[in-house]
């Protein structure tokens, strides 16, 4: 998501930069000798940044609220706005911060603008030394802490096994904060291209129990290319913090770790069942026209470029409650109001994959509202009968290449009816 449009850019720089010489300090502390050795990439799209890139920005924040060092923030009110003068301009303060309670909006205020000030460039361009095509492309909030978005990329390149090269593209550090270059198509703006290049093998959604990314256009935009406009195999993972601070997943298939074992489904559907329920009802309320953006014209450029799409708004709406819907069906199969939403979601997306296991009960609702155009489906262990194994061949089977039924008891009348759809 981008972290700001054209009018808050405006907004930030009213900030008197730091100093050139402690501008680059940080760049040395940040991994280059100086900010004359940088380099240009010409392509917003392939400034990805790796993990150990990122882990040097946690370097600088911690070595700044060491030094108790006040960080640059924007006044808001209870009311959530922003504070303005008699002049209308923002109302500024400074502040001590906890590294913990650092969030995106901090870094780029008080490090990335400073630091890329004198070339104007982005941040990537200050650490790379060549262009880093993106491997994943990362859609968040910028007002969730850089603490635990870093924690969560970390995770997700081990569980991915992504080696030290791969990088993420993260708005924040690929834009050139100084001249964002938005007013422009959708199709050609830096989110698009990024998640477009041959590269990027799939979207990193990282939420905070707040679930802000869903409020969102950007985000939706970005929701829908990775989960409807995307090429076959493009993986969709979302990633967040439960309550007690541990890392949790919903996956686009298996994990690497998790297909190598013979439990394979059920490790899968044991760790996703672990997601926060909370965000699991939240997003069975998205909706792509209650979205924000900041500026509005972003919102009517996003909506008629998805509107122009097969489907459109309601493809993405219903995509998005599924996905999530179907990781949290342990927890919402007894609720027959909300089992009913996420059939009904699920019903009408446009998810190309499916992984359910041990979720006992569901499997013929399950099997008779799956989405046409399913490529892959591991439905063990749901207690899936003869009418569900009729549904699939009746509803998907002409589109499947993978197809897991085990532990259920479809009987000889539902392999029958598979057989003969085969």
């Amino acid at each position: 998501m981008p972290g700001m449009n054209a009018a808050l850019a405006a907004v930030l720089a009213t900030v008197r930069p730091s100093s050139s010489k402690r501008a680059d300090d940080d760049t040395n502390q940040a991994g280059t000798s100086s900010q004359t050795d940088a380099c240009t990439i010409e392509d917003a799209a392939e400034r990805g940044m790796t993990v150990a890139q990122l882990e040097g920005v946690w370097e600088l924040v911690e070595r700044r609220c060491a030094a108790k060092e006040p960080w640059w923030r924007i006044v808001f009110g209870k009311d959530g706005k922003m504070k303005r003068d008699k002049k209308k301009r923002p109302v500024w303060k400074q502040v001590l911060l906890e590294p913990d309670d650092v969030d995106l909006y901090d870094i780029n205020v008080n490090i990335v603008k400073p630091m890329t000030a004198a070339r104007q460039c982005s941040y990537v361009e200050l650490v790379a030394t060549a262009p880093q095509p993106p491997e994943r492309f990362v859609s968040h909030a910028w007002s969730h802490p850089f603490k635990r978005t870093l924690e969560i990329i970390k995770q997700h390149a081990k569980d991915r096994q992504l080696g030290p090269e791969a990088a993420y593209w993260i708005c924040l550090f690929a834009n050139n904060q100084h001249s964002l270059g938005l007013d422009v198509p959708v199709r050609k703006t830096p989110f698009f291209r990024a998640i477009k290049h041959q590269s990027c093998k799939g979207t990193l959604a990282i939420l905070g129990m707040d679930a802000k990314l869903f409020d969102r256009v950007w985000c939706a935009l970005e929701a829908y290319e990775s989960m409807v406009a995307s090429e076959p195999g493009y993986q969709m993972d979302i990633y967040a913090h439960d309550k007690e601070g541990k890392v949790r997943s919903l996956t686009e298939g298996l994990l690497p770790a998790e297909a190598r074992s013979v439990f394979a489904t059920q490790n899968k559907q044991r760790r996703e069942a672990a997601f926060p329920v909370d965000i699991v009802r939240r997003a069975l309320e998205f909706g792509l026209a209650a979205t924000q953006a900041s500026v509005e014209q972003d919102k009517t450029n996003i909506l008629e470029h998805i509107g122009k799409s097969p489907g459109g708004v309601l493809a993405v709406d219903n995509t998005v409650r599924a996905r999530y819907f179907i990781a949290g069906l342990n927890q919402l199969k007894d609720d027959p109001g909300m089992l009913e939403k996420g059939l009904a979601a699920l019903e009408r997306s446009r998810l190309r994959s499916l992984s359910i296991d041990g979720v006992h009960g569901v499997g013929d609702q399950l099997a008779a509202r799956l989405p046409r155009g399913l490529t892959e489906l591991m439905l063990s262990g749901a207690g899936l009968g003869e009418q569900g194994a009729q549904a699939i061949a009746q509803r998907v089977l002409g589109t499947l290449t993978v197809l897991d039924l085990g532990n259920n008891q479809i009987g000889d009348p539902g392999a029958t009816a598979l057989a003969r759809a085969l």
